[in-house]
């Protein structure tokens, strides 16, 4: 989805599209990264719990 924009997000913040495109490797990054630390992290709290605090920090 990301990469679509990368034109409109490279011209907002007046750089190339090759440095926005950085963006979305960091972006895809972090899910790798963060998304396996945040399940087991979170494997023993409360599914409400869970989703408030997902939807707050997301």
């Amino acid at each position: 989805m990301l990469s679509g924009l990368l034109p409109a997000v490279a011209a907002d913040f007046h750089v190339s599209v090759g440095t926005a495109g950085t963006l979305t490797s960091a972006f895809a990054a972090g899910i790798v990264v963060g998304a396996p630390l945040m399940a087991a992290l979170a494997r023993n709290w409360p599914p409400r719990l869970s989703l408030l605090l997902g939807t707050a920090l997301g």
